[in-house]
Order: C-alpha cells, then structure tokens, then sequence
C-alpha cells in the first residue's frame, strides 16, 4: 500500500501503472483467449455465438463498473486522509451490495433471455449456442465482479502488483480451461464460459484473503464491523454519477447491436474480433488513466496547502496523458504496421476472406483513432477524481448520443465499416470536448478555487 503523492511524479506513476496495465491485460485475456479458441475451433458461427449477446454483457456490467470506479475513487481519498476504519466498513458494505446486486441480474436475464434474444436480433442459427455461453457466464457473472472490485479496490489503496499477480493465475486458468473444455472435452461455447466462470472463482477466493490481510494490516485491533448507512450515502455520491457515466458509455453500443447481429455472420465474426483488439487498447489506457484518479483522490484527501494541490493537480494530468499515449502506442503500432497477421489469430483456414477483411480495415484505418479516446478517459479519470460527477457525466452523454446520431445514417449507408465511423467520430468530438471543460476550470472544487 502507497501513497501516489509522495516522491518522484513520474517514477510513481510509472511504477504504479505498469502493474495496473498488466493487470488489465491479463483479465481482459478472459474474452480475448475465449474469442481466439472460437474463432480457430469452433469457426464464425462459434464466435457470433460469443458475440452475440456481448454488447449487452458490456452493458449491463458497465453499471457495476461504474459503481466499483467511483466506490474505488471514495476509498482512495479516505487512504489519502488516513480514515482507515471508514475504508474497512466501507469495502465491506460496498462488496455485500454489489453481490446482492449481480445475483438479481443474473437470474433476471436468465430466466427472460428468450426476449432479451429477440430484441438483440439473435439469428436462430446460433441461438442454441449463444444461450449456452450466454447462461453459463451469467452464472458467474457476480465472480467477474468480485476480481473487479479486488482490483480497483487495491489499487485504491496502492497495490498495483497483487492485481497483476492475480490477473496471471486466472489467465493461465482460462487458456488451459478453455483448451481442455474445446480440443479435450469437446464442450465447445459451453466449456469455454465454463473454464472462464472457474477460474474467476478460485480468483476471487485470493482477493477475499488479500483484504483480510490488508485489514488486518492497517488495523490490527479493530472492532467488529458495525455497518454505517450515512458512509454508504456519502460514497453512492461517487457511485451513482459514474454508474451513469459508465453505462451511458456503453449504451450506445447497445442500442446499435441490433444493426450488426442483421449483417451477417462473416459481419459479427469481425466485429467480436475487432472489439477484442480494441478493448485490449482499452485496457492499457484505461488503467494507466487509474494512476491519474487515484493519484487525484489521494491530493485532495492530503494536507497539503490549496495552491499546492492545484498545482500536482495540474502536473498529475500532465503526466497522466503522456503515459497514456505512450503506453498504448507500443501495442498500437504493431497492430497497424501487422493488420493482417494480427486478423488471422482469430480465424481458421476456412473463415470467409470477407470476415478477415473488414478485421484489416478496422486495424488500418480506424483503430489509430483511439489516441482521442485516451484523452477522454483520461479526464474521465480526472473528472472522477475531483469529484466534478456532473462533468463526468455530461462529457459521457454528449459522447454516446453523438455516436447513437451519427452510427445510425452512416451504419445503414456502410454496413460495419460505419459503425466504426460513428465511433471514431464521436471519439473526436468528445476529446475536443473535455478539453473546453478542462481548460475552462470549471471542474475545481470550491476548496482550490482562488479567492479574490
């Protein structure tokens, strides 16, 4: 445990991010290795079995993320101010909700996915398998949360590197569930969302012993935990706004899924391929942009003067976007230098060459536009930090309806090559955005503002 606002800047932020990257590329492994034994396995109609329904899964767990961000950026102001029994009752209440919560989703969907099927357009050619991934992951839906908040939550308090040594046992877990349960047991979609379920819970086990010691580290006399509502509404002020935020992030992809699961197999077997390429980019940006939050939660929790917090404030966001860009450019490049070697990964010999195609064209062409969307989230991260929810929130919506304005005209024109131009548009519009509002000042708390 650490905190970020003491020492060297730049050597804090790399040092802290580094795992944190790692770390969420080792879990986003879960969907990518599923994605590649599909597509080498298992053919395109295995992986439109997979991709059927994964707006929706994104959908409905970017509600839980959100909550777990903003959770997270509560519990690293309370590290930054030394309010250690307030972060144990709190981590305890948080955890408790939001499994209660991912319990009722699962069931929910379960039971009426028959019409959720209808509403995602889901051929019946695959609806036998899509149900078969598609409730058996939902079963465990709760464990994938639980390594989220292991995640988010340590980091919270400055351990970056339990997370990346967790995110390595449940990657090496799912490659080898995954190969057994295809090439071994032949249990095709079923077995890959199976290893993956199983491997998430023996994961989550390990995060629950973690906080234990780390508990028992920060209080080694503590009392039995006595619930405390008042501190739970004062973090559902971090909650709830990022639960908006993220979930009108993802509604746009949502909304659009019905347009793409109409275009075909050789449509959707590229779209899970390329959304597999980009999340990987996300995940690197994402939680190098996670140094930036905590980093800014810790400096407003500190005591330091408000002139000095404004100006680590300012060189915070600095830092953070130089990181940003540079770590995902290391992944960038070999995807645009290598489009076509990169596609064939997640195909077999006998994929349609139009499935491969529209994969080249969106690592040639439209994937270098995710530098805007580093900018983005990196004062998402920022604007989550200062607790500026309502610019969080604002800048998210202008985003998603932007992308749900433009998707639609140019989708209906240009088939999958549209929906990506939607996207890469709306990534543009919402970094000039964020910039205006940052630039503007508007997102400084009271407690910083110059008094004339």
């Amino acid at each position: 445990m650490k905190k970020l606002t003491e020492g060297n800047i730049y050597k804090t932020f790399i040092l802290y991010a580094i795992p944190l990257v790692l770390s969420g590329l080792l879990t986003q492994a879960y969907n990518l290795i599923d994605t590649m034994i599909a597509g080498k396995f298992l053919g395109e109609d295995g992986l439109a079995a997979i991709g059927a329904t994964s707006q929706f899964i994104t959908f409905m767990s970017s509600v839980f993320w959100g909550y777990i961000n903003g959770f997270s950026v509560y519990i690293a102001r309370l590290f930054g101010a030394g309010d250690y029994e307030r972060i144990r009752r709190g981590i305890y209440m948080h955890i408790m909700i939001c499994t209660a919560a991912s319990f009722v989703v699962s069931a929910l969907t379960v039971i009426f996915h028959e019409p959720l099927f209808d509403l995602l357009n889901v051929s019946e050619e695959i609806r036998e398998d899509t149900f078969r991934y598609f409730s058996v992951y939902m079963a465990g839906f709760f464990l994938f949360h639980m390594i989220t908040n292991g995640t988010l939550l340590l980091s919270a308090l400055g351990d970056s590197l339990f997370p990346f040594i967790m995110s390595m046992v449940s990657a090496v877990m799912n490659i080898v569930g995954n190969i057994l349960s295809v090439t071994v047991f032949g249990l095709g979609v079923f077995g890959i969302a199976l290893s993956s379920v199983i491997s998430a819970g023996a994961v989550s086990v390990l995060y629950m012993l973690r906080f234990s010691h780390c508990f028992k580290a920060l209080l080694p006399h503590s009392p039995r935990i006595k619930p405390s509502f008042s501190e739970a509404k004062e973090g559902l002020a971090y909650t709830l706004p990022t639960i908006l935020q993220q979930s009108s992030l993802y509604l746009s992809g949502f909304v659009l899924s019905p347009m793409i699961n109409v275009t075909g197999s050789a449509a959707i077997a590229s779209y899970v391929v390329t959304s597999q390429v980009l999340t990987i980019h996300n995940a690197v940006y994402q939680n190098s942009a996670r140094t930036v939050s905590n980093y800014t939660a810790q400096c407003l929790g500190s005591e330091y003067e408000a002139e000095e917090k404004r100006r680590r404030l300012r060189r915070g966001v600095k830092v953070g976007a130089l990181q940003g860009v540079l770590l995902v450019l290391v992944i960038l490049i070999p995807c645009m230098v290598f489009p076509e070697f990169i596609a064939s990964m997640f195909f077999s010999e006998g994929s349609s060459s139009e499935s491969v195609a529209l994969a080249v064209i969106f690592l040639r062409f439209f994937l270098p536009f995710v530098l805007f969307n580093v900018i983005n989230n990196l004062f998402h991260s920022f604007f989550r930090g200062v607790k500026a929810m309502n610019l969080l929130v604002i800048s998210t919506v202008f985003a998603s309806a932007m992308r749900i304005a433009v998707s639609f005209p140019l989708t209906n024109t240009y088939g999958i090559n549209g929906f990506y131009g939607g996207m890469v548009i709306a990534w543009i519009l919402e970094a000039v955005f964020v910039l205006i509002l940052y630039r503007s000042g508007i997102w400084m708390p009271k407690e910083l503002k110059i008094k004339k």
